[in-house]
């Protein structure tokens, strides 16, 4: 991948057109993981026989994480892009350490708050994407990893269009 993101940068690229590619990155190796833990998970039922839509939970899972955390890194590095041209690498690290990190975060902050108060209606919309959890009920669950997608599609949208906004904004006289 970075030897794509230098061949973009030394072509005359728009910005816009470098944060479309990242995310067109980001949405390929989420469908090519989700789509391979998918057969994982099949192959594993059939040979196990299990019900494979328990294990199928755990290939979605992986795919809302992918399409999370690099909407978060895109976000990021999109923003800072803006400002500073050339990224520091130990910010950059940092951003993708963050990101990896984001499950633990968000299930701590998920049980901190569940156990202050578990009729807290907004946690069914809070971003909870962690592998291997045992929740009470699969339709909360399943409406916690749609919003961690939608915000991770979210943050893949804005990386694009900000840029192109900022294009717009500079060239446009006042």
């Amino acid at each position: 991948m970075l030897n794509h993101q230098l061949w973009l940068r030394l072509t005359k690229c728009k910005p816009h057109e470098i944060a479309l590619s990242k995310v067109i990155w980001v949405l390929g190796y989420a469908i090519f993981l989700g789509f391979l833990t998918s057969i994982w998970a099949i192959i594993t039922a059939l040979l196990n026989q299990v019900a494979y839509s328990e294990l199928l939970w755990e290939s979605i899972t992986l795919f809302s994480y992918v399409i999370f955390a690099g909407g978060i890194i895109t976000f990021s590095l999109t923003c800072i892009n803006l400002v500073k041209p050339v990224i520091n690498p130990l910010i950059s690290t940092l951003i993708s350490i963050f990101a990896l990190i984001s499950p633990i975060i968000s299930v701590l902050i998920y049980g901190v708050v569940f156990l202050i108060n578990h009729e807290t209606e907004w946690l069914k919309f809070f971003p909870l994407f962690s592998p291997m959890l045992i929740m009470q009920s699969v339709a909360d669950y399943e409406n916690n990893l749609r919003f961690t997608i939608l915000f991770g599609l979210a943050f893949l949208a804005l990386s694009v269009m900000i840029p192109l906004f900022n294009e717009r904004s500079q060239s446009e006289p006042l």
